[in-house]
């Protein structure tokens, strides 16, 4: 519980804290406040925790490292583990007399990368750092994490396919951290999937040769609004969803699911829903259910 009007530690500095009215006082804000108390009114927040700042529902990870751009003349760099084992993590980023590199916002008081650049940094931070805290995270896991929060920002339409590569490629003129790594990321994304199980399921059909579907369909239902739908065979009003392994859904989400999917069958259409572990580890029942309903709609003209 957090205790107004005392003073409290948090990640090397101390603090009181007072309610404002406008702020709410959560985990994100205690620690962007003692990130800035710590190394500056110029730090600027990136990373999952700016996302969060600036709106965004970005998962939470466990021992999560905290990424914030400092100026060159701090004399900080690298890494440094804070009192909860965190790490935090300093990029120095620009000299004296200059901004920092790309778009910052301010939110709360906080001054925060771009939401793009935040989550790209994250992807940088998450895919090679080597430790988090004091426990050795394995390359498989980092490598998990990373496609994770790639498919949460794909999914959430914070970036396209296309615009993650430009996006990658302006930051390659202004910082060289990461871009090969994110390049490589930037592979997966050329399928026009939203989700590494998207790009499975992409896989899977070409691979039983099942023809006539089209990625990221876009439909305008009776009622004027327009869904994109993750895999459909039009002429036969068939649509594929498919929840990620990235898929957490928020109660708000899960009802515009079911929303969306009432709007679809009210037009028609026949939708079916796969997991994550459906399609990676029960192909031929994610296939055979298809045809079933290719089949159905064949047998019904």
């Amino acid at each position: 519980m957090i205790q107004l009007g005392a003073w409290s530690t948090r990640l090397g500095s101390v603090q009181m804290l007072h309610a404002n009215g406008r702020v709410p006082i959560c985990a994100d804000w205690l620690d962007a406040s003692a990130l800035r108390l710590r190394f500056g009114a110029q730090t600027v927040m990136t990373g999952r925790l700016a996302l969060r700042l600036a709106g965004f529902d970005a998962p939470v990870l466990a021992q999560e490292s905290l990424t914030i751009l400092i100026h060159r003349g701090s004399g900080r760099k690298g890494e440094l583990l804070a009192d909860d084992g965190r790490t935090i993590v300093l990029l120095q980023s620009w000299g004296r007399g200059m901004r920092p590199p790309g778009k910052t916002i301010l939110r709360h008081g906080f001054v925060l990368r771009s939401p793009v650049d935040s989550m790209l940094d994250a992807l940088v931070i998450e895919a090679t750092g080597s430790e988090s805290g004091s426990r050795v995270v394995s390359w498989k896991e980092r490598s998990r994490t990373a496609s994770e929060l790639l498919d949460w920002a794909l999914q959430r339409r914070l970036v396209t396919a296309q615009s993650f590569a430009e996006a990658i490629e302006l930051r390659a003129k202004e910082q060289r951290l990461g871009t090969p790594l994110l390049r490589r990321l930037k592979v997966a994304t050329q399928t026009n999937a939203h989700s590494e199980a998207e790009r499975r399921l992409h896989q899977i059909l070409h691979r039983m040769r099942l023809r006539g579907w089209v990625a990221n369909h876009l439909w305008r239902c009776s009622n004027g609004d327009k869904l994109e739908l993750d895999v459909a065979w039009p002429s036969a009003r068939l649509c594929v969803e498919v929840d990620g392994k990235a898929y957490h859904s928020s109660a708000s989400a899960f009802e515009r699911d079911r929303v969306r999917q009432n709007l679809l069958m009210l037009d028609g259409w026949l939708v079916l829903r796969f997991t994550w572990a459906q399609i990676t580890r029960e192909p031929t029942t994610v296939t055979r259910t298809i045809r079933a309903a290719l089949r159905a709609d064949r047998a019904c003209r």
